[in-house]
Order: structure tokens, then C-alpha cells, then sequence
């Protein structure tokens, strides 16, 4: 990994640029990690926040090119917080964002999300994405797999005769209000 945060608590980095030269590490990993602020940061090869929580991730460019890792990927942690970022995976296949079952009380605020396949997969809720702006090249813009997710003042573009900018699989109690749906080649939005 390019910068590993390992228990690591109300530790700040700022104005710096993190990557892996592996292509199954990240190069940001914070390993349960709490209540740390990540600041201004370029980070290459994906972001993981495994555990821990409330987390600050603000003014940062995140990327990825390898379609086995996330962009940025939550697994088992709750409440951070991610604000004014840029997300982008290049490859063909890959997400931009996944939140992962057990992650709960997450925010994306004022993003920028593009990936080549599905930008966004919403695994676990209640999680909330806020005025942000997500694009797919060749699939779904949002992909919600679990119920509860909120998603507000967020425009969501695709250009895919076989994709949806809003997938629904099986969920309930899931609101997307005060945004835009955009596919002029295929569907807005499908509910499963």
C-alpha cells in the first residue's frame, strides 16, 4: 500500500500524493482507523477504509486503472465522511465507489464520480451520496443493493442502451429526490 493508516486515530495528511505499485494494493488504506482527516491528497491505485470510522476525506482527487480494485471502497466502517472529492476509475470494468454490507451512516457530499462500468454500488444502507454529480461510461450509475440509501441534489449520467443511471435490486425505503437521471440512449431508471 502507498500510505497505510493501521489503527491509526486523529492522524492528518494533507497536500500529499499516495500510490501502490502492486496492482492488488491501494494507495490509501486505512486498516481500522478512526476520527483521521485526509486533506488535499492525490491518491493513485484506489482508496480502502476497512473498518473503524468517522473518518474525514476532503478535497482529494482519487483514481484507479485496475479494474480488480475500487476507487474508493468501504468495507465494515461507519460514519465518515467524504466532501468535494474527485472519483474516477479509467478501466473499462471498474466501479468509482462501493460501499460494502456493514457500512452504515457514510456521507459523499459535492463529488465527482466517473467510472467506465457501474460509477456507484451501494452494497449496505443507510448511506447518503449529497449535490454530487456521477457519470458512467457503459453501466449503471447507481447501483442499489441494499434498502435505506438516501441520495439527494445529485445528477446521474449514463450513455447505455443497456444500462440504467438508477438500478434498484430488491430494495425498499430508498429515496432519490431533488437530482436528475440522464440516458438518452437506454433507461433512467429500473426497478427490479
Amino acid at each position: 500500500h502507498g500510505l497505510w493508516l493501521a489503527g491509526s486515530t486523529m492522524t492528518t495528511v494533507s497536500y500529499s500524493s499516495a500510490a501502490a505499485n502492486s496492482t492488488t494494493a491501494y494507495g490509501l488504506y486505512l486498516d481500522g482507523a478512526s476520527t483521521n482527516t485526509i486533506a488535499n491528497v492525490l491518491v493513485s491505485s484506489g482508496v480502502l477504509i476497512n473498518g473503524g470510522g468517522y473518518n474525514t476525506l476532503s478535497d482529494s482527487t482519487f483514481t484507479a486503472v485496475n479494474n480488480a480494485i475500487y476507487t474508493v471502497q468501504l468495507t465494515g466502517t461507519l460514519g465518515n465522511t467524504l466532501a468535494r472529492d474527485s472519483f474516477s476509475h479509467s478501466n473499462a470494468n471498474g466501479t468509482a465507489l462501493r460501499i460494502e454490507s456493514g457500512s452504515l451512516n457514510n456521507t459523499v457530499s459535492y463529488s465527482t464520480i466517473a467510472a467506465g462500468s457501474t460509477a456507484v454500488s451501494l452494497v449496505s444502507a443507510p448511506n447518503t451520496i449529497l449535490g454530487s454529480y456521477i457519470s458512467s461510461l457503459s453501466g449503471h450509475g447507481i447501483v442499489f443493493g441494499a434498502s435505506g440509501a438516501l441520495v439527494s441534489g445529485t445528477t446521474v449520467a449514463v450513455n447505455s442502451g443497456s444500462s440504467y443511471g438508477l438500478y434498484l435490486n430488491s430494495v425498499s425505503n430508498t429515496l432519490f429526490t431533488g437530482g436528475k437521471v440522464l440516458n438518452p440512449i437506454g433507461r433512467g431508471v429500473f426497478i427490479d
